[in-house]
């Protein structure tokens, strides 16, 4: 979930969680969806850079917890969206994180990447790559493991695969050889 990162708050998701009805998806969305708005408030009238910068992201994770589990189809999914990316941009913005958006090509689309550059003395160590599981968003990746690699001086380069994400929004379906060029040798 992030707690440790600072992407949820243990009192906030317990309350939040007395909303929700059993096996109702849209009680899910709203509650979830509804947190995510009132944490955004917070964010956003908060003068402390630090504060606002980490509910903006409690605010993005809490948004895309919303939509994880509405039907592909569900015309809620296109404005949850782009509420979470533009949430997690300021998030990082906010505190100060330094990040480059990557493209990169694949099959005749795009797979998006976020590098990360380590403090100063990061490139004498490996660069750290991280990529989620099978139905996981580029977005996740940085509350859940990226913080803790630079934290300890490491670069980062975050990506998404087929099927994920952006990707599958797209339209690019989930492969199983995510290594293979358009020509069909290894990357």
């Amino acid at each position: 979930m992030g707690i440790p990162a600072g992407s949820a708050d243990t009192n906030e998701v317990l309350e939040m969680m007395t909303h929700i009805v059993d096996g109702d998806v849209q009680s899910w969305y709203a509650a979830w969806s509804g947190l995510g708005d009132r944490v955004l408030a917070l964010a956003e009238t908060n003068h402390d850079q630090l504060s606002s910068g980490q509910a903006h992201l409690r605010a993005h994770n809490y948004q895309r917890t919303a939509e994880f589990l509405l039907p592909p189809n569900d015309p809620k999914r296109a404005g949850s969206w782009e509420k979470l990316l533009t949430r997690y941009k300021k998030g990082l913005d906010r505190l100060g994180v330094k990040w480059e958006a990557i493209a990169v090509p694949y099959h005749g689309g795009t797979l998006r990447a976020h590098y990360f550059p380590g403090v100063p003395g990061a490139a004498e160590k490996p660069l750290i790559m991280l990529v989620g599981g099978f139905d996981s968003i580029l977005e996740e990746l940085y509350p859940m493991l990226g913080k803790a690699a630079l934290d300890r001086g490491y670069s980062l380069l975050a990506y998404e695969g087929p099927g994920q994400g952006q990707a599958l929004r797209d339209g690019m379906k989930f492969a199983h050889e995510w290594e293979k060029t358009d020509d069909g040798r290894a990357g």
